[in-house]
């Protein structure tokens, strides 16, 4: 359990994760900034479901959906293409960073 709000530890703690499961925005967006696995529970949220297709973070549809199964989106968040996040996020902080001049 993290105290306190080191954004390192944070990082940190999102990186040694096995597997971070949310619906949350900000926690999808630590583990997407920590290279972790990650699983997105869909909850209505454009920026949540914007996020998880930008980043190819499999969407668990909302409990009354049946497809796609849970399994399914477990196994293929473990399999995501790290190389791939890692160019997505590199563009992103380009684009970032010309907002800062």
């Amino acid at each position: 359990m993290a105290d306190g709000y080191d954004l390192g530890a944070l990082c940190g703690l999102y990186g040694e994760a096995a597997l971070v499961v949310t619906n949350r925005l900000h926690a999808l967006v630590f583990a997407l900034l920590a290279d972790a696995p990650a699983l997105a529970i869909e909850d209505g949220s454009a920026k949540l479901r914007a996020l998880a297709e930008r980043f190819g973070v499999p969407l668990l549809p909302q409990a009354q959906e049946r497809e796609p199964r849970a399994a399914d989106c477990v196994a293929a968040a473990l399999a995501f293409d790290r190389s791939h996040r890692a160019r997505l996020r590199q563009e992103m902080a380009g684009a970032a960073a010309g907002n800062l001049r």
